[in-house]
Parts: structure tokens; sequence; C-alpha cells
């Protein structure tokens, strides 16, 4: 762990950040979308929602969104 937190650290400074916090978020952002996209769950769908979702998107935003949504939409199926 302490090896992470020393790249977090430098790539923060490559990037001119200040702020190591902002890529462990997102290093860990993407571990956790990795694994769930491995995950196919049979009667939902699950959509990557909310400010993170936003800004690993490339839109704009104006703050640090500090959670990961993810949403379940039940296939219309599973409520019949």
């Amino acid at each position: 762990m302490e090896k992470l937190k020393q790249q977090f650290l430098e790539v923060s400074d490559a990037l001119e950040l200040g702020n190591p916090a902002i890529i462990e978020k997102d290093y860990w952002v993407v571990a956790l979308l990795s694994e769930l996209a491995k995950v196919s769950p049979v009667n939902h769908q699950m959509v990557f929602s909310g400010g993170t979702a936003l800004a690993k998107s490339n839109v704009k935003i104006l703050r640090m969104s500090e959670d990961v949504d993810i949403k379940l939409i039940p296939h219309q199926e599973f409520g019949e």
C-alpha cells in the first residue's frame, strides 16, 4: 500500500495537482468499475451515475464528487 501511496504522490506532483487524494480516488474508482464490469446481473442493469460519472466522462464539474453512484435498473420482465 505504501508503494501505491508513493505512486499517487508522484503522479499528483507530475500533473501539478497538489493533492494526491485526487489520483488515489481515481485509481480506486477505476478499480471498482473494472470489477463491476465483470458482473452480469440477471434481473438488473447497472448504471454508473452522479458526479464521479460526469468527471470520468470528461464533463467539467466544479467540485470533486466524494462518492461513486451505481444505480440498479430492473429489467422490464423482472417486475412481471
